[in-house]
């Protein structure tokens, strides 16, 4: 089993013991045992789903890397083009890009008069 694998099921398992010592003295056994179990699997879902987060991101940046290298390096066009064909969707830029040529200018409405009626 993976490092990170392992060190998840054992932190799992010493939540479920405190969850299980805790819940004891104000439960039936049968009732602190099931408990635990509840916490124990909702601790390893928790961590899977850390853990798994924490390589997606990990791996996205790696992604990055590698696009930013390959566009140094135009010989291997084709390579990275086979490599970005099959990692369509990964990225996303967020920027908008600069308009110089209009200025903003905020909507300014007519202004209500008050009459007299």
């Amino acid at each position: 089993m993976p490092f990170s694998v392992l060190v998840m099921i054992s932190i799992s398992f010493i939540v479920f013991v405190i969850s299980f010592l805790l819940s004891l003295s104000s439960n039936l056994l049968i009732d602190a045992l099931i408990r635990s179990l509840i916490v124990f699997v909702i601790t390893a879902a928790s961590l899977f789903a850390i853990r798994w987060f924490f390589h997606l991101i990990s791996n996205q940046e790696s992604q990055q890397d590698q696009r930013q290298a390959g566009q140094s390096e135009p010989e291997n066009h084709k390579q990275t083009n086979e490599a970005t064909d099959s990692n369509k969707g990964g990225f996303i830029d967020l920027k908008t890009p600069v308009d110089d040529n209009e200025a903003f200018v905020p909507f300014e409405p007519k202004r209500l008069n008050d009459q007299d009626d």
